[in-house]
C-alpha cells in the first residue's frame, strides 16, 4: 500500500479536493492522510466552518486520516506553512509521497525549479536585488531574478505551483525520503470567484460568508461532494459559520491598547509596519479597513491579516522557524485507524488524540 500525504485547508471541502483524493486512490491500494489547517488558514483568516466538521467531510469523501497542522503554521506565509505541513508528514514516519495540486502538473520541472531557488547562486542574487531594487515587491523580484539566472519559469504564475515549490524545498531542507507528486489541477484557478462544477474554495466561501446577506440558502450542491455539502448545510443551519470580522473589536482594541511595541518580533512584522498599523488603528474600526489602508508593495492584505492574528496570539517568527513537534487527530476511518496505529510506532512527533494529552508536551510545543 502506498501512503500519500496532502497538506490542506478544505475550507470547505469541494469537488476539486475530491478529484485529488480520487486520483491518488484510483489504483485501489493507496491511502491518503490529510494534514489540515485548524481554526486559521494561510491567507490570513479563520476557517469558515469548524475543523472537526471539515475533517469529517474529508473522511466521508475519501481521506483516511485527518491530522491537524498546529496553529502557528496554519497562518504563516507559504514558506513556513509548507515547512509545518511537510514536517508533520515527515514526522509520522509512514508517508511515501506528498501529493499536491499543481497548475502545471510537472513534478520533475517543479523539483528543478525548487532546487534552483534553494541554490546559493539564487540566494545571493536575490539578496543583492532586494538591496538595490527596494521599489519592487518580493514576489515580482524573485521571479525576475530567477528569469535572469535560469530563464523564465511557468511555476511563478499559479498559486498552487508556488506552494508546490515550497513543499519541495521543505522536503529537501528536512532531508526527507518522501517523494513529491504533482497532480494537475483542473477547473477554476485558486482565487477565482467563479462558481463552476470544479471551482475554488474562494468561490464557495464568497457565497456563504456571514457578511453576505443575500445567501438565502443558495444551492451549492453542484460544487461539493454530497457528504461535504450536507455537513456544510448542517453547520450553516445551526449557526456555526465563522469570519475574521468577528475579531475586529479584539484586534483593533489590542493595537490601540498595546501600541506598536507589541508587534515587535511578531511573525511577518518588519520594515516599520508596526508603527503604521498602530497609527491606523486609532481611527479605523475593522480589520478589513486596516488591511486596505496598510497594504503596499511589500505587504499584501493576506500578510497583514496574518500578522494581526499572530499579534493577538503572540506568535513570533521564532515559533514557526522550527518544525512542529506535535499534531492532533481530527478524524479517521477504519483504514485511518490502522495508519494511526502504525504511525504511533514510527513517529518522531507526538500525535495527540485528545486535549488532555497536550500535558505531555514541553517547551515550545507546550506553549
Amino acid at each position: 500500500m502506498k501512503i500519500y500525504a496532502v497538506i490542506s485547508e478544505f475550507n470547505p471541502f469541494h469537488n476539486g479536493h475530491k478529484y485529488l483524493i480520487d486520483t491518488l486512490k484510483k489504483d485501489g491500494d493507496s491511502a491518503v492522510i490529510a494534514i489540515m489547517s485548524g481554526s486559521f488558514v494561510e491567507r490570513g483568516g479563520v476557517s469558515i466552518i469548524d475543523k472537526y466538521a471539515r475533517a469529517e467531510a474529508a473522511v466521508l469523501c475519501g481521506a483516511d486520516l485527518v491530522l491537524e497542522l498546529p496553529a502557528p503554521w496554519c497562518f504563516a506565509g507559504a514558506e513556513f506553512f509548507a515547512l509545518g505541513g511537510v514536517s508533520v508528514a515527515n514526522g509520522l514516519g509512514i508517508v511515501d509521497s506528498l501529493a499536491f495540486g499543481s497548475e502545471s502538473g510537472e513534478t520533475s520541472s517543479l523539483i528543478t525549479c525548487a532546487d534552483n531557488l534553494s541554490s546559493e547562486k539564487f540566494t545571493t542574487a536575490l539578496e543583492a536585488a532586494r538591496i538595490s531594487r527596494r521599489d519592487i515587491g518580493i514576489a515580482t523580484l524573485r521571479a525576475d531574478v530567477y528569469k535572469e539566472l535560469f530563464g523564465e519559469s511557468e511555476h511563478f504564475v499559479g498559486s498552487n505551483d508556488l506552494l508546490a515549490l515550497e513543499y519541495i524545498r521543505a522536503l529537501k531542507r528536512l532531508g526527507s525520503d518522501i517523494t513529491p507528486t504533482a497532480i494537475k489541477r483542473i477547473g477554476e484557478v485558486y482565487n477565482s470567484e467563479e462558481l463552476t462544477e470544479i471551482c475554488s474554495a474562494t468561490a464557495i466561501r464568497r457565497v456563504i460568508a456571514p457578511e453576505i446577506s443575500d445567501y438565502s440558502g443558495r444551492d451549492l450542491s453542484r460544487y461539493m461532494p454530497k457528504p461535504s455539502y450536507d455537513i456544510l448545510e448542517r453547520e450553516l443551519s445551526e449557526g456555526r459559520i465563522y469570519a475574521l470580522s468577528r475579531l475586529d473589536t479584539a484586534v483593533l482594541s489590542f493595537l490601540r491598547g498595546r501600541g506598536a511595541e507589541s508587534l515587535l518580533g511578531i511573525m511577518e512584522v518588519s520594515s516599520g509596519i508596526e508603527n503604521r498599523l498602530a497609527a491606523l488603528a486609532t481611527d479605523l474600526r475593522t480589520i478589513e479597513e486596516l488591511t486596505a489602508a496598510a497594504k503596499g508593495r511589500h505587504y499584501s492584505k493576506s500578510r497583514i491579516r496574518r500578522l494581526l492574528i499572530a499579534s493577538l496570539l503572540g506568535i513570533t517568527m521564532h515559533d514557526v522557524e522550527t518544525a512542529p513537534e506535535f499534531t492532533t487527530l481530527l478524524a479517521a476511518n477504519s483504514r485511518g485507524r490502522e495508519l494511526l496505529a502504525l504511525a504511533r510506532k514510527r513517529a518522531t512527533i507526538a500525535i495527540l488524540s485528545q486535549q488532555s494529552a497536550s500535558k505531555e508536551l514541553d517547551g515550545l510545543a507546550a506553549e
